[in-house]
């Protein structure tokens, strides 16, 4: 069983991912904020991580720089969500090497897909 870690401090949203994913037979970890969701991933190095970028005590940003340059976790696939989508913030999810990015509001079918690519399923 493929398991994805959620780090998004929204219980609406960890809650929605959390149902549409299990469902379709992933394992599910949350975590709420960014420091919590860098030590889980170090902890537990899930298959993927979901990490919307406004966090609370560490950026999404910040997280996946740290993600990225870490030995055990640099190689985990990061899907970032925002609703912030302009030239500059792409530059920044770029440079902190963001596997791919979707914005906020986003459908689940579009998330599914892309988790899809990532883990060799077909959509």
């Amino acid at each position: 069983m493929k398991h994805i870690l959620v780090i998004d401090d929204s219980e609406d949203m960890q809650h929605f991912i959390n149902v549409s994913l299990s469902s379709d037979g992933y394992k599910v970890s949350i975590a709420e904020d960014g420091i919590s969701g860098f030590n889980s991933a170090k902890k537990y190095l899930p298959d993927l991580i979901i990490l919307d970028n406004m966090l609370p005590k560490m950026s999404g940003v910040q997280v996946c720089a740290m993600l990225k340059g870490n030995i055990k976790t640099k190689s985990i696939p990061v899907i970032m969500f925002s609703a912030k989508q302009n030239e500059k913030d792409l530059k920044i999810y770029q440079q902190v090497k963001v596997d791919d990015f979707l914005s906020k509001p986003f459908v689940i079918e579009d998330l599914k897909e892309k988790i899809n690519n990532f883990l060799n399923f077909l959509p």
